[in-house]
């Protein structure tokens, strides 16, 4: 956008992303200007397409963004401990056949998120999946393993939703299932 970022800014900038896996737009648009041919708008539509980022927060001040790249977060999700307000839903997707080359775990992640996020929640990327934490208060947890070829769907929901976390839960699998397709 034309505005100098200085030296500590920038190295700030490389160590969150190296951290969690999330880069600020400047970054990544620079980025894209110096290393791809494609014009930078088109450069992060077919990334975010292909869900190799997914666009964190909101959208309406470009210079604002963030983009998760789950491929490259090092910090690993845990699964979530019994919370004494809210229910644990799990789903178990496991992949049976060959082996599921480990990127397919990325893309995944990416699609978990384009699935639950939204302005208002706050996501967490890691090397193994993604938390999802909703402005209401619920959980929403996806944890792979590329060496036992699965991949969890944690959800924390209040008893007084239960209803509306299993229609959360299938939807998410369902969506999930159709995105690998």
């Amino acid at each position: 956008c034309g505005k100098t970022i200085e030296k500590s800014k920038y190295q700030e900038m490389i160590d969150t992303f190296n951290t969690t896996g999330v880069m600020e737009a400047p970054l990544l648009l620079n980025l894209l200007e110096r290393e791809s041919n494609l014009p930078v708008d088109i450069a992060v539509e077919l990334l975010k397409t292909f869900h190799l980022v997914h666009l964190f927060g909101s959208s309406a001040r470009p210079i604002n963004q963030k983009y998760i790249i789950p491929y490259f977060a090092t910090r690993t999700i845990t699964a979530p401990q019994l919370h004494s307000n809210l229910i644990p839903l799990k789903v178990d997707l496991l992949f049976h056949g060959l082996p599921v080359p480990g990127y397919v775990f990325s893309l995944i992640t990416a699609s978990y998120l384009d699935i639950n996020s939204n302005p208002f929640c706050v996501s967490e990327v890691g090397s193994n999946g993604a938390t999802v934490v909703q402005s209401n208060g619920v959980m929403n947890h996806l944890i792979h393993s590329f060496v036992e070829r699965r991949v969890t769907l944690i959800t924390l929901y209040p008893a007084n939703k239960i209803d509306q976390a299993w229609a959360s839960q299938l939807n998410t699998s369902r969506d999930l299932y159709q995105y690998s397709h």
